[in-house]
């Protein structure tokens, strides 16, 4: 999330400078860098409450004291009469909507507090009511939605359901809604994906002059997804799916009421609000000298105490509440890490200790048998340990730094399947990868094992020997068959239709208790560990590939070896890869040479022009008139380029 610092700066001492924030911001946990003055920070999943200026400056609060420096709408509000109808209150768990009539004729010019925010980020203004809702999110964090109320034609109400549908977004675009979701309706027309993006029949715009303002606390797990699945891009869904604080509804809107007394007059004002779910705390007992102990270090009481007041909490006897927009605290390790990041963990005193390394022999057969599969053109890949699949015997974590992904890993196939599908995407057409890793069960005689696992597709491999050949089950069977060890009970082919695979390849995976690759342990014995090489970093594009086939006919037998030399050196700008993919000779004994070049670039999705040109630099560098020719060269349009 981006934060800037000339925003952020209203809420600080002063006399602070971007480079003590930013230190501060490190200690802290939150990873950025800046530029040009704006904070591109990476916040953890669990960290939702510090989406915002008011949330960021309330966490620095405990390194330097801050204040929320904007005033809010103090009057009392008259009820809102309101037919609203909530069908799923276990998705929907608190709602309020603010009706606010405004003097259309009499806004104002914004505000600077209001105007840096689109100009700093350069952002375009849509419309009065959606500008401040758009900054309001930036400024407090809870997004808000807003209805042109003289387009609500008719009852609304939440749902949540499969549904098969298509809905405009505000933004003009057309989506096909499927499977279940969450979303308002008025009478039967879906008029706002809940917590993702509003509708186009109910949007606000320069006329709009009655206002529906709806805040809303969604169960995050409704929300995740919504925006990768329809291809969306929100600001207010990155906020829903990390967590909002449901109890802060009123004050949002009263800042929301404030913001448009700054900028028109108000004609009238209504608002009504409903909590489907009783009101929790989250108390937990607080015993500094069990902290101390957890943190290994002892540390001031009554300062560590006022600090965490700062920032929010409250103490009773022997316990501590967690406020309410800290969804992430669940045990008294959370104090504990709480109470590290204020200290600093750079502050924390070191302490010398040993460990004796035991070079086990198991150890060196794991590298040897890395080796082993790297000679067959496989890959590592290392994977998150903790999954979003829950199986029989996973172990659930209490805190876990991702709550998307809540569960230890008891199986790497659905890490492996992920990774597969991701390269597929991708363009790549020949996928070897494994995975050796521990896994972990509920299981009071095995808490963890060792597994390995690997996944297959696509073609054998990119060269002339295995160009038409297939990935398939045997291939797995003749690798470990030289190991002495029979892996067909091990081996499974995937169902790509519980998957959102386009490809047809099969997809086989194996995955087996590493231990089983000991029985071979006189054949990994005699297998050289490959030695590691200096590799430089790689960006991965993410845009697709372009790939051109061409046939070279070569005139004369004895400029094969020079000829395949030379091509297979070219180079151009956006050319990442060659390989031979057939070769045969003709009834007049002249050979015929099929070369694929693959093209991406790290920058954009490259045009068939700009391939074609490279092309031509490949072509006009190693055609050799009379020696080499090129079946088909005219329909290149070679001179056009």
């Amino acid at each position: 999330m981006k934060i800037h610092f000339n925003h952020l700066k209203n809420f600080l001492p002063e006399e602070i400078n971007i480079e003590t924030v930013s230190d501060y911001l490190f200690q802290l946990g939150h990873e950025h860098e800046i530029d040009n003055d704006t904070f591109d920070i990476e916040f953890t999943p669990n960290r939702g409450d510090c989406l915002s200026l008011m949330g960021l400056s309330r966490d620095l609060n405990s390194l330097c004291e801050s204040a929320f420096p904007y005033s809010v709408y103090e009057e009392e509000i008259l009820n809102l009469n309101f037919n609203f109808e909530n069908n799923d209150s276990d998705t929907l768990d608190k709602i309020t909507f603010l009706y606010v009539e405004i003097n259309q004729n009499k806004i104002k010019e914004y505000e600077n507090y209001l105007q840096s925010f689109f100009s700093d980020f350069d952002i375009k203004k849509n419309n009065f009511f959606t500008d401040i809702s758009n900054y309001l999110a930036y400024e407090t964090g809870l997004p808000t939605h807003c209805y042109d109320y003289e387009k609500i034609y008719g009852k609304l109400s939440f749902e949540s359901s499969s549904v098969n549908s298509e809905f405009e977004t505000l933004l003009d675009t057309k989506i096909q809604l499927t499977g279940t979701n969450s979303y308002f309706k008025i009478d039967n027309d879906i008029v706002n994906l809940a917590g993702v993006m509003g509708g186009k029949a109910t949007s606000c715009s320069k006329n709009t002059h009655k206002v529906l303002i709806e805040c809303a606390h969604f169960n995050p797990e409704a929300i995740i997804g919504k925006t990768i699945k329809y291809g969306l891009n929100s600001e207010a869904a990155y906020k829903f799916e990390r967590g909002v604080d449901r109890y802060a509804q009123e004050f949002n809107l009263r800042r929301f009421i404030k913001i448009i007394s700054d900028h028109t007059d108000i004609i009238d004002l209504k608002i009504f609000s409903k909590d489907y779910k009783e009101s929790t705390k989250t108390i937990l007992p607080y015993n500094p000298e069990n902290i101390s102990k957890i943190i290994g270090y002892e540390f001031d009481n009554d300062d560590i105490m006022k600090k965490l007041v700062s920032i929010g909490f409250k103490f009773g006897e022997g316990e501590i509440i967690s406020p309410s927009f800290r969804s992430d605290i669940f045990s008294e390790n959370d104090i504990a890490e709480e109470i590290l990041r204020i200290i600093g963990y750079d502050n924390i005193p070191k302490k010398e200790f040993s460990i004796n390394i035991n070079k086990a022999s198991k150890d060196l057969i794991e590298r040897k048998f890395k080796s082993y599969l790297a000679s067959y053109g496989f890959t590592e890949v290392i994977n998150f340990p903790f999954s979003s699949f829950s199986r029989n015997e996973s172990i659930k974590i209490d805190n876990p730094i991702d709550s998307n992904k809540p569960f230890m890993r008891n199986s790497l196939i659905d890490s492996l399947i992920q990774n597969t599908i991701y390269n597929e995407n991708r363009n790549k057409d020949s996928i070897k990868l494994y995975e050796i890793s521990d896994v972990y069960k509920k299981n009071p005689d095995l808490v963890s094992e060792r597994f390995l696992t690997i996944a297959v597709s696509g073609r054998l491999g990119n060269n002339l020997k295995d160009f038409n050949k297939k990935l398939d089950k045997e291939f797995l069977i003749e690798i470990f068959k030289k190991l002495r060890i029979d892996v067909s009970k091990y081996i499974s082919e995937i169902d790509r239709s519980k998957y959102d695979s386009k490809l047809k390849n099969k997809l086989y995976v194996m995955e087996m208790p590493f231990h089983v690759i000991n029985q071979s342990i006189d054949f990994i014995d005699s297998v050289e560990i490959v030695k590691s090489k200096d590799h430089e970093y790689k960006e991965i594009s993410e845009f697709p590939i372009v790939y051109r086939d061409l046939s070279f006919k070569i005139m004369y037998e004895k400029d094969i070896d020079q000829f395949c030399e030379k091509i297979m050196n070219s180079e151009t700008k956006n050319l990442c890869e060659i390989f031979m993919f057939d070769y045969f000779k003709d009834k007049d004994n002249v050979s015929k040479l099929a070369f694929r070049f693959i093209f991406q670039s790290n920058e954009k999705t490259l045009t068939d022009k700009e391939v074609d040109f490279e092309i031509k630099e490949i072509i006009e560098a190693n055609i050799v008139k009379d020696l080499i020719e090129i079946p088909g060269l005219d329909k290149l349009n070679l001179d056009e380029l």
